[in-house]
């Protein structure tokens, strides 16, 4: 009996020991699994984490690309410079001539210094040197001192004939001039181009840190590389701010290179001048040509935001759009185009503050048929209880509602003024230029402080 007992304790202890066994092992294997999915997981965030740090380089990279022109146009433009001052091409990089190797110096024979030694006279033992020999030897090589020359105020100098001084060559200061501004020009493109290649560089090893982050065994090594390309992200924006500063000091070299070629054309022959001058004219129209067809060509682009009533996002773009121009009108179309939007924008919000307060009564619909407008806020006007976003209002609808408020003429000069003026931007940017100039000057007549804005914002 005792030794059933024994055998039924040790078959119990056994089965207890399996059994904690296969709960470890089963309970190990679920934590591999959920830590091999957490693993899977975290690959995953870093390859679409990688993903798209490398298509925000790639456009960084390729925005500054835009400017290759601009750089190859100043390069041309410091050596069409140069060639046009001087009548010489602009000098090609020489590479640096090699150093001449250095000869030791060879011993004189020893009979000559014998026999200058034997042919003394001057009373020294063989093997001794006179004062003059070591003074002589020691000044070996040294450039002869100049002699003194008498001085011309004591009583035993001799008259001396004035010395005849030759004209002095002029010279001239504007071949230096034009080669210092040009090298200027030359050093800021050529930073300006390595920068760009710098962008594309990193783009490229953006791509290549990614293919790592695709192969990556663990989320540890994915992650050190992200860490990598964020450093990339670093280098980026040093390009970014560094062909900034290139461009604006590349603005004012180019204005002075123009400015100067355009005087030393002044100084030469009719001809000549007239030619230069109209090549300068020439090309300022083109620069000043391609901005307007820049500006034409991105309100065309962009008509959606004029039809849908965006004149605030249309105003921010302009703005931005600006720094890319190559002349003073240039900017000034797009200066002036950008504060028309703004002023039209301030109009939109004028009307939705005086329908939010006081509905506007038979204002929705152009024909006999009309009702109410209800509400408006920044998203959409509210009509028969229905919101209609700004996007779906028409623009004769707009129209409407902006000159039903125009015509209020109690309002004080100050307030109808700028609505009036408002409404004149709003017919300008619709090409309604005879309607807009007529509202141009009612608000000059309603209130006399607007005239200079709106000759600024609407130039006749």
């Amino acid at each position: 009996m005792r030794k059933w007992i024994t055998l039924i304790f040790i078959l119990a202890v056994l089965g207890g020991g399996l059994a904690f066994l296969i709960i470890g092992k089963r309970n190990a294997e679920r934590e591999a699994y959920l830590a091999a999915l957490a693993e899977e997981s975290a690959m995953k965030a870093c390859a679409e984490d990688a993903s798209g740090m490398v298509t925000r380089l790639r456009h960084a990279s390729e925005k500054l690309s835009e400017h290759s022109d601009t750089l190859y146009d100043a390069l041309v433009l410091a050596d069409s410079a140069v060639e046009f001052v001087t009548g010489k091409p602009a000098p090609k990089p020489v590479a640096p001539k090699p150093k001449p190797t250095e000869r030791p110096p060879r011993d004189k024979p020893a009979p000559e210094r014998a026999e200058r030694s034997a042919d003394r006279d001057d009373g020294l033992p063989p093997g001794m040197l006179s004062r003059e020999e070591l003074e002589r030897r020691r000044n070996r090589g040294k450039k002869p001192a100049p002699k003194a020359e008498p001085d011309s105020d004591t009583d035993t100098a001799e008259p001396s004939a004035e010395p005849v001084t030759a004209a002095p060559v002029p010279a001239k200061p504007k071949v230096r001039t034009v080669w210092l501004v040009a090298k200027d020009l030359k050093t800021q493109a050529e930073r300006g181009q390595s920068a760009m290649m710098q962008a594309v560089d990193l783009a490229e090893r953006s791509l290549e840190l990614e293919q790592k982050v695709i192969r990556a065994t663990d989320s540890s090594a994915a992650a050190s590389r992200l860490k990598e390309m964020e450093s990339i992200f670093e280098e980026m924006d040093e390009c970014k701010v560094g062909m900034q500063g290139i461009l604006s000091k590349l603005e004012k070299q180019r204005i002075e290179v123009e400015r100067f070629t355009m005087r030393v054309a002044e100084e030469r022959n009719s001809s000549t001048a007239s030619v230069m001058h109209q090549a300068a004219r020439a090309d300022l129209k083109r620069r000043e040509t391609a901005d307007l067809t820049r500006l034409e060509g991105l309100r065309q682009n962009q008509k959606t935001l004029l039809t849908t009533h965006a004149y605030g996002q249309l105003a921010k773009l302009l703005e931005e759009q600006m720094a890319s121009c190559q002349s003073e009108k240039g900017r000034a179309a797009f200066a002036g185009t950008a504060r028309r939007c703004a002023k039209i924008n301030w109009l939109r919000g004028y009307m939705i503050e005086q329908i939010h307060a006081e509905p506007l009564r038979w204002g929705w619909g152009l024909g006999v048929k009309t009702v109410d407008v209800t509400d408006a806020s920044e998203t959409g006007v509210t009509v028969m209880s229905r919101e209609i976003a700004w996007s779906d209002v028409p623009v004769a609808q707009f129209a409407k509602w902006a000159k039903h408020y125009c015509g209020k003429y109690e309002l004080p000069g100050r307030v109808l003024g700028k609505l009036e003026l408002a409404m004149a931007a709003f017919l300008w940017e619709h090409d309604l230029t005879e309607e807009a100039l007529d509202y141009k000057r009612k608000s000059i007549a309603t209130w006399e402080r607007l005239r200079e804005e709106a000759e600024s914002l609407l130039p006749e």
